[in-house]
């Protein structure tokens, strides 16, 4: 019912991020309770701030959708290989072509050789 890899999966970029969150906000507390601060925040500072971490969205979704698009190439490439050899591999049984006897040849060299 309750599984606890699949939990700490999740959650495990937030569970490493959160001690140095901790560790930034106790340094701002301390600097502004000290009297340290060098700048103070306004509204022109926040919104720079939010404008970077929306542009900064577009840009990762657009890379994650890239990322998932990437996983496929590899089955696909497989795929179209294979749909390759089978369409040699008739044209060979059916007019006994030496072309195709040759590509069928380089072919399963090819195989070997990235296996």
């Amino acid at each position: 019912m309750f599984d606890k890899k699949k939990l700490l999966m999740k959650w495990s970029i937030a569970i490493k991020i959160a001690p140095i969150l901790i560790i930034v906000i106790v340094m701002k507390f301390l600097i502004h309770f000290l009297g340290y601060e060098i700048m103070a925040f306004n509204a022109l500072f926040t919104s720079i701030v939010a404008g970077t971490v929306f542009l900064l969205g577009f840009l990762i979704s657009g890379v994650l959708t890239d990322y998932k698009e990437s996983e496929k190439i590899p089955g696909e490439l497989a795929a179209s290989l294979e749909s390759l050899y089978d369409v040699t591999y008739k044209i060979y049984k059916g007019k006994n072509s030496d072309t195709a006897k040759q590509f069928i040849v380089y072919q399963k060299k090819f195989y070997y050789l990235v296996e």
